[in-house]
Parts: structure tokens; C-alpha cells; sequence
């Protein structure tokens, strides 16, 4: 019976020494204009050459996942960020060397039904009449056009219900030590959004953005080269 109690004993410390270590990784969106971090409310030059100031910058990114030794591990389902009051996500993961960060750029279609129901997200909803869902991103601002100032609106979903949310995969060689955290920043390009392979000028935005799908699509398109880390 000493011998069955020793023998289970052993087996329970060692079970218990299999225990992945956990590491915590803190992740963030910092917006760029440019080669420059984004500041409200501050006067810039898009690649269109408009001058602008943002005063409104609101966007969701969805499947936020790391790719390390053991497949792709959650940082978060759904991120809500808001320039205005920029918040970091902590999650926990695996310890160890992650090698990937893959993410959404807005939500999925098949995804919407799961979005957290909190006044953040519902405030991001897209209008049923123009095909429901969720706004991708909102920026909002005023530019000068013939020494005037004019708004504009720039708002990317799911127009018309198609979804041109974009999913993207980044190379991204971090170590993540256990009982310890690590930041990992996500550098968005709002410039990006504007310049190729589609340009796009303030100026010239038709009044009907949000139910513009060949519009909507070009914005897909240019946002392929809008983040980086």
C-alpha cells in the first residue's frame, strides 16, 4: 500500500510538472499618418495632397491569433479601438518564440453574430438597410478643399452585406518569456488606405461611401499594405 501511495504521489508532481508555462502579451494599435504616429486634431498632407486633421478614429480588428511551436494560439476574438481613448488587450498564451500574427481587419460575416454586445461594438454596428454588420473602421475629419473646410466621412464595412474584411498574416519573430509580459504593437497606415493600387482623394469622395461596394472593394484592396509591426 506505501509502495501504490509513493507511486501515485510521483505520478501527481509529475503531471503537475507538465504544466505549460504562461506568458502574457499585451497588444495595441499605434496609427500612422505617414512615417508619423497620428495625432488628433493636428493638421497633415494625405498622398492626395489634401490637408487634413482626423478628430475621429473608431475600427475593429477580429481572430487576433499568434503562431508559435504549437499551432495558432488566441490573443483576443474581437478588439475594439478608439483613437480618442487608445486601449491595450492582454491575453495569455503558451511561453516560447512565436514566429506569426495573424488578424482580421473588421468582422467576418459569418462572424457577426458573436461580436461582444457591449456599447463600444454597437456603436460600430453598419445599417441593416445597407447590409447590416459592423463598420470595419470610422475616420472622420475635416480637409481643405479650394481654401475651404469640409468634412469628410470615411467609413469601410460590408457594403451591400459583401464582406471585404481582410485578413492578414505578418511575420513576426518574438519571444515571449513565461510569468512575464510582452508588448506587441501593430502599426496601422491610415495613408495606406488611400494610395495603391487605388488613389483616393478627399475631394473627390462620393457622397454614398458606406453604399458603395466598388469603392469599398478599392479600400480592401489598399489595405493589404496598411499594417506592419
Amino acid at each position: 500500500m506505501k509502495h501504490l501511495f509513493l507511486l501515485f504521489t510521483c505520478l501527481f508532481i509529475a503531471s503537475c510538472g507538465t504544466d505549460t508555462p504562461q506568458a502574457d502579451v499585451t497588444f495595441k494599435v499605434q496609427l500612422k499618418s505617414g512615417v508619423n504616429n497620428l495625432s488628433l486634431n493636428t493638421a497633415t498632407v494625405n498622398p492626395a495632397q489634401n490637408t487634413y486633421q482626423s478628430s475621429l478614429v473608431e475600427l475593429i480588428l477580429s481572430e487576433i491569433e499568434l503562431e508559435g511551436s504549437n499551432g495558432w494560439q488566441k490573443v483576443a476574438d474581437f478588439y475594439y479601438f478608439n483613437a480618442q481613448n487608445p486601449q491595450a488587450i492582454t491575453a495569455k498564451i503558451p511561453a516560447g518564440h512565436y514566429t506569426a500574427l495573424r488578424f482580421r481587419f473588421g468582422v467576418a460575416n459569418a462572424k457577426n453574430s458573436t461580436v461582444p454586445n457591449t456599447l463600444d461594438f454597437r456603436n460600430m454596428e453598419w445599417p441593416t438597410q445597407l447590409g447590416g454588420g459592423y463598420h470595419y473602421m470610422k475616420w472622420e475629419g475635416t480637409f481643405l478643399k479650394n481654401n475651404l473646410t469640409e468634412a469628410f466621412a470615411f467609413h469601410i464595412g460590408p457594403a451591400t452585406g459583401t464582406d471585404f474584411s481582410v485578413q492578414k498574416t505578418l511575420v513576426s519573430h518574438k519571444d515571449y518569456a513565461a510569468n512575464a509580459t510582452t508588448n506587441l504593437v501593430l502599426n496601422f497606415n491610415l495613408h495606406e488606405l488611400l494610395q495603391t493600387p487605388n488613389a483616393i482623394d478627399f475631394s473627390s469622395l462620393p457622397a454614398t461611401i458606406m453604399d458603395n461596394p466598388t469603392l469599398q472593394n478599392q479600400i480592401k484592396s489598399n489595405a493589404n499594405d496598411a499594417f506592419s509591426l
